[in-house]
C-alpha cells in the first residue's frame, strides 16, 4: 500500500497525464525554438551553416526510436551512426 499522495493508479490520472504531456510540448518548442535562435546567432557571427538541432518529435514520430533516434536530435544520430561505421571499419581492417 502506497501512502503516497502519488500512488500508482493516480500516476495514470487523466489530469497528470495531461500535465505531462503539456511539459512535454513545453520543452520541445523551446528547445526547437532555442536552438533555431542560437544557429542563427552563430549563422550571422560566423557564416557557417547550423543543422537543425530537433525536428518536431512530438507529432511527426512514428515510434519511440524514431523519436529518440530521428526526430529529437538528428545530429548525434548523425554522429553515432558515422562513429558506428567507421568502427567496424577499423575492425574488419585489424
Amino acid at each position: 500500500e502506497f501512502d503516497h499522495p502519488y500512488d500508482f493508479m493516480n500516476m495514470f490520472s487523466v489530469n497528470h497525464l495531461m500535465n505531462n504531456f503539456i511539459m512535454a510540448l513545453l520543452l520541445s518548442v523551446t528547445l526547437d525554438h532555442s536552438s533555431v535562435g542560437v544557429g542563427l546567432l552563430y549563422n550571422i557571427c560566423y557564416q557557417v551553416q547550423t543543422v537543425k538541432m530537433v525536428n518536431n518529435p512530438m507529432f511527426t514520430s512514428k515510434s519511440p526510436s524514431d523519436f529518440w533516434g530521428r526526430k529529437w536530435n538528428p545530429h548525434m544520430h548523425n554522429c553515432l551512426e558515422v562513429n558506428i561505421v567507421f568502427s567496424t571499419l577499423l575492425l574488419k581492417e585489424n
